[in-house]
């Protein structure tokens, strides 16, 4: 009777287990068997350099440079940056990697003095320091694009 009462209990462990990773959308990287990985939110603001999990501890009190990648382009919805949202710390460094997918843009962020024409299918690369804490828009200046959707938030932190 005991015995039977194990084998039960793994049973339902097993199954629980078994459960849970299906239900929390976790994916086992089949090329390598590495670990599950997490699900990827693409509502979630990208993160740079910044980002406490990305930090490395080897100079504390240098500046980051914070790294994006982002591509501008339009749709039947409206004219679009990838990334709406941009993270740092004041005194970083932001280097922006810029590809136009679709269309004719720029990226202008006036705070900080700064635009860049988007020519198609090449990386443009905007490096500044983010040397003023708070939230500053950044947008394409084509005629209608920032009114279409083509903008985002850069959020700089003490």
């Amino acid at each position: 009777m005991q015995t039977k009462n194990i084998v039960l209990v793994v049973g339902v462990l097993a199954l629980l287990g078994a459960s849970a990773l299906l239900f929390t959308g976790e994916k086992k990287d089949t090329t390598t068997g590495d670990a599950p990985m997490a699900p990827v939110d693409s509502a979630m603001p990208v993160m740079g350099g910044n980002a406490p999990e990305m930090m490395v501890d080897e100079n504390p009190d240098a500046p980051a440079v914070d790294e994006y990648t982002m591509t501008a382009y339009y749709d039947e919805k409206g004219k679009w940056f990838s990334l709406k949202e941009i993270a740092a710390k004041k005194g970083d460094t932001i280097r922006l990697s810029i590809t136009n997918t679709k269309g004719m843009h720029n990226f202008t962020l006036d705070e900080y003095g700064i635009k860049k024409e988007l020519p198609l299918n090449e990386v443009v690369v905007v490096e500044f320091v983010a040397d003023k804490a708070g939230e500053f828009v950044y947008y394409c200046a084509m005629p209608g694009h920032k009114a279409g959707g083509q903008w985002g938030t850069l959020r700089v932190v003490e």
